[in-house]
């Protein structure tokens, strides 16, 4: 529906066209002798749209443009007093002089009082300026919009990179020991590149195939550690909720960067929970604040953070915190 609206708002000619036919068959009824349409109705309906539209286009195509548009604001009120009388003016000449000498097979006059009459040109003169508006408020929706998309797709370019670093870090270190486990790590890392690749250009994927990814990400990084590192990635919850690709990867590719799982004691935790309103991860890593990059470690975070204003808003919100020796990331995403 939404995009149904902005063609329509880009498409000038059509947006008149449903304005003057929308008007037509409203005076049509409002001034209908009887419940049933006549000829006469038309023909008066007609005349009466010969007086309101040079009024309308008046107003759209000179009073707004030179007098609201520069902030011309009490010359703008009082052109637009003028317009009206104008059309007012013009729909006293027509039913009083040409339509008597014109229609003389009909006897039309105005069916409305003055008061009336200025009443319903000043709604026209309203609306004539919200259509205006309109499309300047679809434009610039519409080029905000654009702009976000642009910004939303660069800050998933620079998250590929960045994961593609990380894996390939990982791989070299198995090949340099002759570990027969590079094969399978290449394996994984391929199908998480082919993911990336065709999954992230779309606006938003199913949750699930982001759970997907988030494990195979542990199996692969997993395969360079010894098997008893404590390392937890649990996930519950009910619905089919949909998010941004590859927002949830950079939070785990970070524990894993400065989890340190090369010591004893170090650890892992991941929890996910999710319902048709709402996600949240909470991810806690073991941190050393010693050999800790912060300057590196920010990418994937900064990224992750800039998403989610962009895309969320006040509706998603990413904490960190650091307690001690532990790192804490807890994303929150409201969907509804």
């Amino acid at each position: 529906m939404k995009r149904l609206l902005l063609r329509i708002a880009s498409i000038r000619w059509l947006q008149h066209l449903i304005f003057w036919v929308l008007s037509l068959s409203f005076i049509t009824s409002y001034f209908s002798i009887s419940n049933e349409l006549a000829v006469t109705d038309l023909i008066y309906s007609f005349w009466f749209h010969l007086c309101v539209v040079p009024m309308v286009y008046v107003l759209l195509r000179f009073i707004i443009p030179i007098l609201f548009e520069s902030e011309r604001y009490l010359l703008f009120l009082f052109a637009a007093g003028i317009n009206l009388l104008f059309g007012w003016g013009l729909h006293y000449a027509v039913f009083e002089w040409v339509v008597p000498k014109v229609m003389t097979s009909y006897y039309i006059v105005s069916f409305t009082d003055n008061f009336i009459l200025i009443v319903i040109l000043t709604v026209y003169t309203l609306l004539a300026t919200l259509l205006h508006f309109s499309k300047s408020w679809f434009k610039v929706n519409s080029l905000e919009k654009d702009k976000i998309n642009l910004e939303l797709n660069s800050l998933k370019n620079q998250l590929n990179p960045h994961f593609l670093f990380n894996g390939l870090n990982g791989i070299y270190s198995l090949s340099v020991q002759n570990d027969k486990r590079a094969p399978e790590a290449i394996l994984k890392l391929s199908d998480l590149l082919r993911y990336s690749l065709y999954e992230v250009s779309a606006e938003t994927v199913a949750l699930e195939k982001e759970i997907q990814i988030l494990q195979d990400y542990i199996d692969l990084q997993l395969i360079r550690f010894k098997p008893d590192r404590e390392v937890m990635f649990n996930h519950k919850g009910t619905g089919n909720p949909v998010i941004i690709p590859m927002i949830l990867l950079p939070i785990l590719e970070n524990a894993f960067k400065h989890g340190n799982l090369t010591k004893e004691g170090s650890f892992i935790k991941v929890h996910l929970t999710y319902s048709a309103e709402s996600i949240h991860l909470e991810c806690l890593n073991s941190f050393s604040p010693i050999n800790s990059d912060e300057s590196r470690s920010g990418l994937g975070l900064a990224s992750i953070r800039k998403l989610i204003e962009l895309y969320y808003g006040k509706k998603g919100d990413l904490s960190i915190s650091k307690e001690g020796n532990q790192f804490r990331a807890n994303l929150k995403l409201l969907l509804s």
